[in-house]
């Protein structure tokens, strides 16, 4: 019994750190090594120490990360995501409902790019909502558009957490950016389609429509052809087989240098951002470095197994144990970021789902990512709601009653993933 509770000693203390605040990389780093002092002495902690940091983030396959980073960043500071949503805005607010459906395709678009909801959570909070309030739109319809609509664009190529998802499991990023194309256009068609069903029982809830004329629209799109640009360089390059992931990160971060010169972005800009990059990337190797150095304590002493083992005998079949995992997931996703979801807990679901239950790599990918990002608006946690609500002065309570029904649309569009798996490899098949 004694020897259970200082096993476990270590999941408890991780566990700990994060609910009061601690950093995700810390957090791991600390109860791993806690971990594996108690039970293997310190030449073995040492010897990890001085040996993880590089082992694990020296890798060719990991340059991927900061090409896309670079490539979020210049997007941000070149003020493209205005441009994307004014041409939205111009096509689509003539009905009823049309500038929330355009703050969910330009959300969407600019988090393609991007590469995170929090980003576009935040950028989009401050462009769209005071619009959408200036035509009488109400604060739960525009929170819950603005929140929710940058989870689905993650499931877009380039993301980085299935970048992140690929290199950890050696998994083929091609096939990963093309699995998660149906998906993200699943869940953006049902929440147009909620947007039409809630404007249409509630029309107090989109306020005015406005038209513009077909020449307004037509200079609007002229502002979004460096979109198409970049779409075509990454994503053409990729699958055309001209270039590799990796140097298709490195192609689209100096397209997208030159998308914010020709924008006019000021220098400040534009070392802001890889100011930016330099952090996040350092952020996400530091996750990477700790969550190794929790790995091998959880494998060295066998818990991984054990978890593998339990998890497996319990008495509600592969689907009750489906459904169990995907509501831990969401709720970490409530306070986690993707990458440490990821990170935490493939180590246990690649081997239980892949080679237990027999699923494929690409699928237990896209249900990952897609439970974490609904994780984003859930209450009381969601950090997508907090980031948004932060920028802007909006009632948080309105914030979540206003990404409730979105949430529902997700928990569909994660029930049909479940239900018709080879929808994920449609398009490489």
């Amino acid at each position: 019994m004694i020897e259970l509770i200082l096993h476990l000693l270590p999941v408890v203390i991780m566990l700990f750190l994060l609910l009061v605040g601690v950093p995700v990389a810390i957090s791991l780093g600390f109860a791993g090594s806690i971990g594996l002092l108690l039970f293997f002495g310190p030449d073995q902690l040492f010897g990890i120490l001085l040996s993880t940091p590089r082992a694990e983030t020296a890798a060719y396959t990991l340059s991927v990360l900061p090409m896309f980073i670079l490539l979020a960043e210049f997007v941000s500071v070149s003020g493209l995501a205005s441009d994307v949503f004014e041409t939205g805005q111009r096509w689509l607010s003539h009905i009823p409902g049309g500038l929330a459906m355009a703050t969910t395709l330009a959300n969407g678009g600019f988090a393609v790019l991007a590469g995170s909801s929090l980003a576009s959570a935040a950028t989009m909070s401050r462009i769209a909502v005071p619009e959408m309030r200036k035509y009488g739109y109400n604060d739960q319809l525009s929170m819950g558009t603005v929140t929710a609509s940058g989870t689905f664009a993650i499931m877009l190529p380039p993301s980085v957490a299935l970048i992140i998802y690929g290199v950890w499991t050696e998994t083929s990023i091609g096939n990963l950016f093309l699995a998660g194309i149906v998906p993200g256009i699943l869940t953006l068609v049902g929440y147009l389609f909620l947007i039409l069903f809630w404007v249409t029982i509630d029309p107090d809830a989109s306020g005015e429509v406005r038209s513009y004329s077909w020449k307004d629209r037509m200079t609007s799109v002229k502002k979004i052809w460096p979109v198409g640009i970049i779409a075509l360089f990454v994503l053409g390059g990729i699958y055309s087989g001209a270039i590799t992931v990796v140097e298709a990160g490195a192609v689209g971060a100096a397209s997208a240098l030159l998308v914010a010169l020709t924008h006019r972005t000021d220098r400040n800009s534009l070392y802001g951002a890889l100011d930016e990059t330099v952090t996040t990337t350092s952020m996400i190797f530091l996750v990477i470095i700790g969550a190794v150095i929790f790995t091998r304590y959880l494998a060295f002493t066998g818990i991984t197994r054990q978890l593998i083992d339990g998890i497996t005998s319990l008495p509600v079949g592969e689907l009750g144990t489906t459904l169990i995992v995907l509501a831990v997931i969401i709720f970490l996703g409530t306070f986690m970021n993707q990458i440490a979801i990821l990170i935490l807990l493939l180590p246990v679901l690649y081997p239980l789902f892949v080679t237990n239950f027999g699923y494929s790599p690409i699928w237990l990918g896209i249900i990952m990512i897609k439970s974490g990002e609904i994780g984003l608006v859930t209450p009381p946690l969601g950090m997508n709601i907090y980031v948004a609500t932060s920028v802007i002065d909006v009632d948080i309570k309105d914030a979540f009653r206003g990404a409730a029904p979105f949430i529902i649309i997700d928990l569909i569009i994660l029930g049909i993933l479940l239900a018709f798996p080879d929808i994920t490899t449609i398009l490489i098949n």
